[in-house]
């Protein structure tokens, strides 16, 4: 079940009113509706109160509406005790600015998480229905945490020429994510013949845990390939994200000729996207699993639900799924600099389609570049190795939803290589 975190410091305004909303509309009883709250800031650290375990339906409401006033009390409290609120930078997109999708494979952020509220909520349920979102113009005046500048520049302090930058989209606790695809095709693609590659990780702000930004510190000193600003790292943060590797890649890439954004669970298959590259126009170019005419989801029960005051048009304009897309460096700079003009939107691979349309470029739908993990692993993880899946991985660009081992694996099948997972799962 996803775990929902609305909020990264003491900021819980609307919450408890939206709560009791919604505890009027769910059915009492069951399962899904069940909450766990850690209210709190970073000067106030209160432990989470666990538990509707209710034996009967009348009960458990009775308890929900409990926690809720409760909340509502907290959240008058906080509001007079404290001065702190979530600045400007920490939320140009949303109020509640640390939104999170907890991944089964990966740790709960429970215990890692210093304030704010964690609600266990119901499965496909639209993720605008827990927070409120502000479109506005978003200058992108962050400042950088970790920037690794130079790592495009030659002994000679100028710009290489590159093939492709890779900018690999993660947050800071996925180490074991970024760690595989340094050891498998990011290793690869910075050896391929005739192309040169460079890979970075895109990284906001995590949880305010002095450990966690030590151990980013001590993991950028090694690898020298994390670009991290100052923002919140978080779901509905995002398109944030997406903006600053558009900005990075301006000013310290800008001799790449072509730019891939990419999911830290996603594997590439390096070999067959340089030779396809080859090919490709390097003015205007936007490719990758292209969405024509997606209508606009009203349905508050699915999960990227949109509302009318968000935005009105009944279809999106045509976009990349976001899971990956790959530019010419010429379109990376023009869409930068549109976006600083373009009022936010909640999802990322969307909002670069309405940059798109500002240019009338539509994007390239490059077949077999998108391929879905579910067939391919049986349950414990290890790879189905039939004749059909095997054939079907090589003409795949990227397979998505991987965990680190998987994604091991499937390098194996792409590059013919075979990695020694207890090896590279060391520490730092």
């Amino acid at each position: 079940m996803p775990i929902e975190v609305l909020s990264s410091t003491n900021s819980t305004r609307d919450i408890s009113s939206a709560l009791i909303s919604n505890i009027s509309k769910n059915n009492p009883g069951n399962d899904a509706d069940t909450f766990i709250f850690m209210k709190g800031d970073e000067n106030k650290n209160i432990r989470q109160q666990k538990g509707i375990r209710a034996l009967s339906a009348a009960e458990e409401l009775k308890q929900k509406w409990k926690i809720a006033i409760e909340l509502q009390a907290e959240e008058k409290r906080i509001k007079n005790e404290s001065s702190s609120e979530i600045s400007d930078n920490e939320n140009l997109g949303t109020v509640n600015a640390s939104y999170h999708l907890q991944s089964k494979e990966e740790d709960s952020f429970m215990d890692q998480f210093d304030g704010g509220i964690i609600q266990l909520k119901p499965p496909m349920s639209g993720i605008l229905n827990y927070t409120k979102w502000i479109s506005r113009d978003d200058p992108h005046e962050y400042p950088y945490i970790l920037n690794p500048e130079s790592i495009c520049s030659d002994d000679e302090n100028s710009f290489k020429r590159l093939t492709l930058l890779i900018m690999v989209i993660s947050e800071p606790r996925n180490y074991k994510k970024r760690r595989i695809i340094r050891k498998t095709w990011a290793a690869q693609s910075a050896h391929f013949a005739s192309s040169v590659t460079t890979t970075v990780f895109l990284l906001g702000r995590g949880p305010a845990q002095e450990m966690t930004q030590f151990n980013l510190g001590k993991e950028s000193e090694k690898y020298g390939d994390i670009i991290q600003e100052d923002f919140v790292d978080s779901y509905l943060n995002l398109t944030i994200k997406t903006v600053m590797g558009l900005k990075w890649a301006t000013k310290f890439c800008p001799r790449s000729k072509f730019v891939l954004k990419i999911d830290d669970d996603v594997s590439l298959n390096i070999d067959r996207l340089l030779a396809f590259l080859r090919r490709s126009p390097l003015q205007n170019f936007y490719g990758g699993k292209a969405a024509i005419k997606f209508p606009v989801l009203r349905d508050p029960k699915e999960k990227f639900y949109v509302p009318w005051s968000i935005f009105s048009e009944d279809i999106y304009p045509p976009y990349c799924v976001g899971i990956g897309y790959v530019m010419s460096t010429d379109l990376v700079y023009k869409l930068y600099f549109r976006s600083l003009t373009t009022p936010l939107f909640p999802w990322e691979d969307v909002f670069m389609g309405m940059l798109l349309r500002h240019y009338a470029i539509s994007p390239t739908d490059i077949p077999n570049f998108f391929t879905t993990s579910w067939s391919f692993f049986h349950s414990n993880g290890t790879m189905i190795l039939t004749n059909h899946n095997i054939s079907k991985l090589r003409a795949s660009f990227t397979l998505h939803g991987l965990t680190p081992y998987q994604n091991a694996q499937v390098w194996s099948i792409w590059s013919g290589k075979s990695i020694d997972l207890k090896e590279n799962w060391g520490k730092i």
